[in-house]
């Protein structure tokens, strides 16, 4: 283990930093074994939006209306039962969600980590954020779990975008729009558009910290490839 990774009660934990420069604690898991069964489904999840409608009667009698059409999006998702024998010989159970590029079959050794992080309260357990497809040497890592990970506090995310994600360009852009706002009287609205706009852009960047920050530390609990083929 390198230097940034502590050992407490026999569980090891790293010490990372989130977009925010907030210094955070994970305990890491990782669960290893042979795969003796794999059942895939798949899922398509509907998301509609819109169909608002609205009408006025104005007092001279004019009657006016609006309609907002239904918006409706699908997604897919590959779930795989993954079915495990470890080397002590116990049989686990995992699911794991959209990740099929990691082209697990039975007869793969495979190993799973994931962090439970304590440095916020309260404490959040992350989903699978590396599959280690030790068989094929094939390491796949889930980069929007990772961003989560490094994600500020829903309060300072509008904040942490403008002082570590924004370039000089952007922030000067920012501060001239609040000008804007506060003399025009539209202080709210504007504020609110360019708090949205400096989410979206910390979304975009999530993964990239995360990158930086957390898979250098995990790749020490990498299991090695298996030497043998598996059967």
């Amino acid at each position: 283990l390198n230097s940034s990774v502590q050992v407490r009660d026999s569980v090891p934990s790293i010490q990372f930093n989130n977009i925010a420069k907030e210094p955070l604690t994970a305990d890491v898991y990782s669960l290893s074994g042979q795969v003796v069964a794999i059942n895939r489904s798949n899922q398509t999840h509907l998301h509609a939006s819109g169909g608002s409608a609205y009408a006025s009667v104005t007092h001279q009698g004019y009657a006016s209306a609006s309609v907002s059409p239904v918006n409706i999006t699908s997604t897919n998702s590959v779930y795989d039962d993954v079915y495990i024998l470890t080397e002590s010989g116990e049989e686990l159970f995992i699911q794991l969600v959209n990740w099929e590029n990691a082209g697990i079959r039975q007869g793969h050794y495979i190993q799973a980590i994931w962090l439970n992080i304590t440095g916020v309260n309260p404490p959040k357990a992350t989903p699978y954020l590396v599959i280690n497809n030790r068989s094929l040497g094939k390491i796949i890592y889930n980069y929007q779990g990772l961003g989560d990970a490094v994600r500020p506090t829903k309060f300072l995310e509008a904040f942490t975008a403008y002082r570590y994600i924004l370039t000089t360009p952007e922030k000067i852009f920012v501060l001239i729009a609040l000008f804007i706002g506060f003399i025009t009287i539209i202080l709210l609205p504007l504020v609110v558009i360019v708090a949205k706009g400096c989410r979206n852009h910390l979304e975009k960047k999530l993964p990239q910290i995360a990158e930086r920050e957390l898979i250098p530390k995990l790749q020490p609990f990498l299991l090695s490839t298996m030497t043998k083929k598996s059967a």
